[in-house]
């Protein structure tokens, strides 16, 4: 069964009723849900969905014989525009947001040195550091894969300094907001990581250009 959701109402049982047109129609229809979340990134995400389609029904066409044509279009390859893929941060730009860091050094640090996502990076307890390896043990939260990533020793010698300040407990956030105490929500990383960016003189730095770094 093909749908776009179940609010909008459109569901077709037959694959040869999918057209190039309806495919157009649901594009549309999923760029407007994601411009309507707060970090849609403009809606980035729609040229993979689209990649991604197109693949599954090019399977459809060539090895299966389900249909005679693919009925996605493709609006280029995600990460031909040097504008939508990638945005690795120069090694001018990190020297910059480090000297501008302040009271946002140990998130810049966990950015800088693990590359995990934001979601991951303001999730992460305390417990699951391991001090004697030296790395941090995380069950990932959107993949939900268990990742190990060594820890840099200026990322160490951050991490040491702050559990040693404040004594936390195992299950505590590593990273609380600055001016409120409380651990750190994925939205405030963001803002916090723009207005890091802004002193910095270092434009768009948000949390992903870390992970593509």
């Amino acid at each position: 069964m093909w749908y776009f959701s179940r609010s909008s109402g459109v569901s077709f049982s037959e694959l040869d009723q999918i057209s190039r047109a309806l495919v157009e129609d649901f594009k549309a229809w999923r760029m407007k849900i994601v411009l309507e979340k707060k970090f849609s990134r403009g809606g980035r995400s729609i040229a993979l969905d689209a990649a991604i389609l197109h693949k599954v029904f090019a399977y459809a066409v060539s090895d299966c014989e389900l249909l005679v044509r693919n009925p996605v279009k493709l609006d280029g390859r995600p990460g031909d525009d040097p504008e939508r893929g990638a945005q690795p941060f120069k090694a001018a730009e990190l020297t910059k947001l480090r000297d501008a860091a302040g009271p946002d050094r140990l998130t810049f640090l966990l950015l800088h040195w693990t590359g995990m996502r934001g979601s991951d990076i303001v999730g992460l307890q305390w417990s699951e550091i391991d001090w004697d390896s030296r790395e941090i043990n995380r069950l990932t939260l959107k993949r939900r894969k268990r990742v190990i990533v060594p820890i840099h020793q200026e990322l160490l010698f951050a991490l040491e300094v702050e559990h040693e300040r404040r004594k936390p407990q195992p299950q505590d956030r590593i990273l609380l907001n600055p001016q409120t105490g409380t651990p750190l929500t994925r939205p405030r990383l963001y803002e916090r990581m723009l207005a890091l960016g802004l002193r910095a003189g270092v434009l768009s730095a948000n949390p992903h250009r870390f992970r593509d770094t």
